[in-house]
């Protein structure tokens, strides 16, 4: 009887010995692989982490005159949630964008990630230089007449000692935007310069009258009236940038003030008229 001859098998048989190239290929993908796995898992795990939620806000170079309530303020207005993770996104943008809201920032200059739980930002900040009385209020402005925030009974107050701002008239505009009217412009010019000048901290200014802006009141008399710590009343003239026939130059009454601020004693004057030169000295 014949024997069946047994057909061959259809099943592939691969070698018993793989290439070394090929063991290396799978042991460096299913590493890399495990690689990204643990990556994700451990990036998950640090984001969710408490170690790395944002705990403060630190600016660099602080001025010396900023008041905590403004710091506060600040920080308050960085539009940052309480548990946000450094690893959040667009946080710094969401930052920078809070800060551009402020009426005290006038420009964000840079704002960085500090890790694990700390953003450093450095800021331009708008610098009160007097304070404008309207009705019953006082409200900072800067240097560029652009009202800062805060509505205040009292003055001073709230860590700010600048001069009051009398006599000015028209809407208190919102926070952000420049006073319409030409007497807090004016205030403003002045306090500008003479806060430039030598003699600055020893001059004591308390305050300073734009009723009579443009001879509203009385020709006669000073448009622009200042006073001091001590009660001398300083007779300025017109506003800055104006002309007025005889009167001398900003400078010059700037020059004068502050020799007689450092060189004399302003207490014993009753006033001083700096409009023409030489000014004039009534003693009390």
């Amino acid at each position: 009887m014949r024997r069946k001859r047994k057909r061959p098998s259809k099943r592939r048989e691969f070698p018993r010995k793989w290439p070394l190239a090929l063991v290396a290929f799978v042991c460096v993908a299913a590493g890399l692989g495990g690689l990204a796995y643990g990556g994700h898992a451990l990036k998950g795990w640090v984001a969710s982490s408490d170690s790395f939620r944002v705990n403060k806000i630190l600016m660099t170079d602080a001025p010396e005159w900023l008041p905590p309530s403004v710091v506060q303020q600040l920080e308050s207005s960085s539009a940052l949630e309480e548990g946000t993770s450094i690893f959040a996104p667009d946080l710094l943008r969401g930052i920078r964008a809070g800060f551009l809201q402020s009426g005290w920032v006038k420009e964000v200059r840079w704002v960085r990630k500090s890790f694990p739980d700390t953003i450093t930002c450095g800021l331009k900040l708008r610098r009160p230089c007097g304070a404008v009385l309207s009705k019953v209020y006082y409200y900072l402005t800067d240097s560029d007449g652009v009202r800062l925030p805060g509505a205040y009974k009292d003055w001073p107050s709230d860590g700010f000692s600048v001069p009051m701002i009398t006599g000015a008239g028209g809407r208190v505009p919102p926070v952000g935007q420049a006073w319409e009217d030409d007497s807090v412009g004016a205030a403003v010019s002045v306090l500008k310069k003479l806060a430039a000048s030598e003699g600055w901290d020893e001059l004591g200014i308390k305050s300073i009258d734009v009723s009579n802006l443009g001879g509203r009141v009385n020709r006669g008399e000073s448009d622009i009236v200042l006073r001091t710590e001590v009660g001398t009343e300083i007779w300025w003239g017109r506003a800055p940038g104006t002309k007025s026939v005889g009167e001398r130059s900003v400078e010059s009454k700037v020059a004068e003030l502050s020799e007689i601020a450092r060189k004399d004693s302003l207490k014993k004057y009753r006033y001083i008229d700096l409009r023409f030169e030489p000014a004039v000295k009534m003693l009390r």
